[in-house]
């Protein structure tokens, strides 16, 4: 089995997006992923593709925006309805990922602080130790 490539995943994470099939399971995504890139039954393992931050965090929110009912009846400007949706669950996985985020960045913080001279550490500029890259201008 090849390893997860960044097109491999954006492909996936896409494919979970604008899944509109039945239930929403890992098997059946496995079998939408080896359809759609043609990998046949070489397709990556659900612990896997749950492995990969991407993959999991638009599983969720998929997940999520299933729970939740629809928003109204369906009429005619149903495209507007599906755009909604799709923009609500992407927000709810930018706001997930932002949540894991600042919690590292909590965690990095806090212990940043518990060394000596950590707030040194913080707040002084990076050392420019690259090589002058005017050249390349």
């Amino acid at each position: 089995m090849r390893k997860m490539t960044n097109s491999d995943v954006s492909h996936i994470v896409n494919l979970i997006r604008t899944w509109k099939g039945g239930a929403l399971t890992w098997e059946a995504v496995r079998l939408s992923i080896g359809s759609s890139l043609e990998l046949g039954d070489q397709v990556w393992s659900r612990q896997a593709l749950q492995a990969n931050e991407d993959i999991q965090l638009a599983w969720l929110a998929k997940k999520e925006s299933r729970k939740t009912p629809p928003m109204g009846k369906r009429r005619s400007d149903s495209d507007v309805n599906d755009l909604l949706e799709s923009t609500l669950a992407a927000n709810r996985e930018l706001q997930m990922k932002y949540d894991n985020l600042a919690f590292r960045h909590r965690q990095l913080l806090y212990n940043a602080s518990l060394l000596a001279g950590g707030a040194h550490l913080l707040v002084d500029p990076l050392p420019n130790n690259t090589a002058d890259q005017s050249a390349y201008r």
